[in-house]
C-alpha cells in the first residue's frame, strides 16, 4: 500500500516536474520565434496611420530602406529615430513576410496658446518664457517643461505657492488649443530681514546693504519685498562684499535662514554673520620669470601701500593694472595671480601679485551683435585686433573704449568666449545702438530781430557708416546763416578724419549800428593719431569779410560812426592755417575715473590773405 502510494506521488511529482519544464521552455521559444519573424529582408515598406505628414519625410527619417536586412536592433533604432523627431506620439514597427510596417500616431499641431488666472504677471512675459508656440507641434514633454518655466517665473516674483495646470481642447483635423490655468497664490513676503553676530555695523546699515527688504505698504513698487531663494545667495555675496572692502578679511556668512511665519503670509530671513578682526595691507610684492618685465616697476604700478586697509576691490584693480602693464609690454596673453598670507598675530595680509605668461590664444571670430544701423566695419575698423592675432587684454580694453568715444552706442561690452580648441577664443562685440540724429526747431521774436526762425539738423552716424553731417539754417529780419558740415572719419579707406565746413553770415544792423556784415567762408580739416593716444588735426580756413559802412556816416564833417568802424570799411580776405593737438590718457571717454585730458591749438594767419 505504502509501495503503491509512493508511486503515485512520484509520478504525480514527475508530471508536475514535466509540466512546469514545458511552462519554462515555452516563452523562451516563443520569444525566439519572435525573434525570427524581426528578422529579414526588406521588401516593402508600408506605412499607415499618417494624415498630415507626408510618407516622403517619414520615410526620410527612417534609417532602414528597401533590400535592408533588418533584425530587432535595427528595429529599435528605427523605433527611436521616429521618436526623436517629435511628430508623433505612438510609433510601432514590424516585419512581416518581407513588408515592414510602420504604424504611426501624430502629434496634433498647436492652434493656439492660452493662459487663465494670470494678473501678476503680464502674458508677454509668460510667452517670452514659454517653448510652445502656434503652429507648433504639441508634446508632453514640452508642455511640462514649460509648466516649470512659468511656475519658476512665478517663484521668482514671489508667489511660490504658484500652480500651473496644462490643458489641450482637441480641435479638428488634429489640432488643439492648449490651455495653462494659472493659480498665482499670493505674494510670500519677507515679514523681517535680521541679522545675527553682527557688531560692527547695526541690521539697519546691512539691511542697506542686502537687496531683499522688508515688506511694507509703501514699497509697492518694489520687487524685492518678497521672498526669493536665488536673491538670499546674491545677498551673501553682497554682504562678503561689503565686509571685505573694509578690511574683515576673515569674514563668512554661516547661514541664511528663511522661515515660514505660522499664518503663512510670509518669510522671516535671517543671516548668521561671522566678522572677525580689522585687517591691514602687509608687505606688497610682485613675482615675475618674465624677463621683459621689471618687478620694481610693477610693485610701483601696484595701488596699494602697505598699512593701507585690506580691500578685496584693491586687489582687483591692481590685477588690472598690472595686466594691463604686460600688455602695453608685448605680452599677449598674462596669468595675474594674487597670493594671500594672513598673518592673525599682526592682523595684516601680505599680497604677492605673481605675473606669469599665459598660453598663448589667438582671435578665432570676433562676432558683432546689437547693431541695428551701424554697418559691421564701421565697428571693427576701431578695434585693434581682428581675426588671427594673438589675444591681448590692453588691446581689447582699447577697442572698447575706441568704440564708446564714437558715441553711437549707449553701452559697450567686449567679452572672451572659449571655443572648442584651448589656444582659440571668439570675441562677441555687443553694442546697444543711441539715437544720433538731432532735429531742433525754434522760432520767436524780439524787438531787435522781430521774426526769427532756426532749424538745424544733425546726424553724427550718416548711414550707417559712422560719418559726421549737420546743417543749419537761421533767419531773422536782421541776421541770416547758413552753414554746412560734413566728416569723413576714414578718408580714403585709411586713419584720416577729414572734413569740409561752408558758411555764410550775414548781419545787417544798418538801422541800429550803421554797419552791415557778410561774410563767406570755408574750412578744411584732416586729422590723424600721432599716437595711442594723441590725435593731430590739421586746417586751413579761407574767408571773405565785406564790411558795409555808409560813406556819408564816416564823412569827417558829419562823422556819425567811430573812426574804428569806419577803417574796418571793405572786403577782406583770411587765409588761416592753423593745428590742434590733444592727448586723451582718460581710462574711460564716456564716464572717466582717473586720467587727464590736454588740448594745444594754434592758428596762423596772413599766408596769401589780408
Amino acid at each position: 500500500m505504502q509501495t503503491r502510494r509512493a508511486r503515485s506521488a512520484a509520478l504525480v511529482s514527475g508530471l508536475a516536474i514535466l509540466l512546469g519544464g514545458s511552462a519554462l521552455v515555452a516563452p523562451g521559444v516563443a520569444r525566439a520565434q519572435a525573434a525570427a519573424a524581426q528578422q529579414g529582408a526588406v521588401q516593402r515598406i508600408i506605412i499607415v496611420g499618417n494624415e498630415r505628414i507626408e510618407q516622403s519625410t517619414i520615410l526620410s527619417y527612417l534609417p532602414i530602406g528597401v533590400g535592408d536586412t533588418v533584425d530587432p536592433a535595427r528595429i529599435d533604432l528605427a523605433l527611436k529615430a521616429l521618436f526623436r523627431t517629435d511628430l508623433f506620439s505612438d510609433v510601432k514597427v514590424g516585419l512581416s513576410d518581407g513588408d515592414l510596417t510602420i504604424q504611426v500616431v501624430e502629434n496634433p499641431i498647436i492652434n493656439r496658446v492660452v493662459f487663465e488666472g494670470n494678473s501678476g504677471l503680464k502674458e508677454d512675459k509668460l510667452r517670452d518664457e514659454i517653448t510652445v508656440r502656434p503652429r507648433g507641434i504639441f508634446t508632453r514633454a514640452k508642455v511640462q517643461s514649460d509648466v516649470q518655466r512659468i511656475i519658476e517665473l512665478y517663484r521668482r516674483s514671489g508667489r511660490i505657492s504658484a500652480a500651473v495646470t496644462p490643458k489641450i481642447v482637441e480641435l479638428p483635423q488634429k489640432r488643439v488649443d492648449l490651455i495653462f490655468e494659472i493659480s498665482e497664490g499670493e505674494k510670500s513676503g519677507v515679514l523681517g530681514v535680521n541679522f545675527l553676530g553682527n557688531v560692527e555695523f547695526s541690521d539697519n546699515d546691512l539691511r542697506d546693504v542686502v537687496v531683499t527688504e522688508e515688506s511694507a505698504w509703501y514699497r509697492f513698487f518694489s520687487n524685492n519685498a518678497n521672498y526669493d531663494p536665488d536673491r538670499l545667495e546674491y545677498d551673501k555675496e553682497q554682504l562678503r562684499k561689503h565686509y571685505r572692502n573694509r578690511g574683515f578679511y576673515d569674514f563668512r556668512v554661516i547661514s541664511a535662514v528663511a522661515e515660514l511665519s505660522s499664518a503663512r503670509n510670509g518669510f522671516a530671513v535671517t543671516y548668521t554673520l561671522e566678522e572677525g578682526p580689522r585687517y591691514r595691507f602687509g608687505k606688497i610684492s610682485v613675482e615675475t620669470e618674465l624677463k621683459k618685465l621689471d618687478t620694481a616697476v610693477l610693485t610701483q604700478l601696484v595701488p596699494i601701500r602697505s598699512g593701507d586697509l585690506y580691500e578685496d576691490e584693491r586687489i582687483e584693480t591692481a590685477t588690472d593694472a598690472l595686466t594691463f602693464a604686460a600688455g602695453a609690454a608685448g605680452f599677449a596673453s598674462v596669468d595675474v595671480r594674487p597670493r594671500y598670507v594672513a598673518d592673525p598675530a599682526t592682523r595684516t595680509v601680505n599680497v604677492v601679485f605673481q605675473v606669469n605668461e599665459g598660453p598663448r590664444v589667438y582671435v578665432n571670430r570676433i562676432d558683432i551683435i546689437g547693431n541695428t544701423q551701424t554697418l559691421d566695419h564701421v565697428i571693427r575698423r576701431e578695434l585693434n585686433l581682428v581675426e588671427g592675432d594673438a589675444y591681448n587684454r590692453a588691446l581689447v580694453d582699447r577697442s572698447e573704449n575706441n568704440l564708446k568715444a564714437l558715441g553711437f552706442f549707449k553701452e559697450v561690452t567686449i567679452e572672451e568666449t572659449p571655443t572648442a580648441n584651448a589656444d582659440r577664443t571668439d570675441l562677441l562685440v555687443t553694442v546697444e545702438e543711441q539715437a544720433t540724429g538731432e532735429l531742433t526747431f525754434s522760432a520767436g521774436y524780439s524787438s531787435v530781430d522781430q521774426l526769427m526762425i532756426d532749424l538745424g539738423i544733425t546726424q553724427r552716424n550718416f548711414r550707417g557708416r559712422g560719418q559726421d553731417a549737420r546743417a543749419r539754417v537761421s533767419w531773422g529780419s536782421y541776421r541770416q546763416q547758413l552753414d554746412f558740415s560734413f566728416t569723413e572719419p576714414r578718408f580714403l579707406d585709411r586713419n584720416l578724419r577729414a572734413g569740409v565746413d561752408l558758411y555764410y553770415f550775414v548781419y545787417d544792423l544798418s538801422d541800429y549800428s550803421s554797419y552791415k556784415t557778410t561774410s563767406l567762408g570755408t574750412n578744411l580739416r584732416i586729422g590723424f593719431p600721432l599716437t595711442a593716444d594723441a590725435f593731430m588735426t590739421m586746417r586751413y580756413v579761407l574767408r571773405e569779410d565785406d564790411v558795409e559802412v555808409p560813406g556819408i556816416f564816416c564823412d569827417p564833417t558829419q562823422q556819425q560812426v567811430s573812426q574804428t568802424l569806419c577803417d574796418q570799411r571793405g572786403r577782406y580776405t583770411t587765409s588761416l592755417l592753423g593745428y590742434q593737438v590733444t592727448l586723451d590718457r582718460r581710462n574711460d571717454p564716456v564716464r572717466p575715473t582717473r586720467g587727464f585730458f590736454v588740448s594745444l591749438a594754434q592758428d596762423l594767419a596772413g599766408l596769401g590773405g589780408d
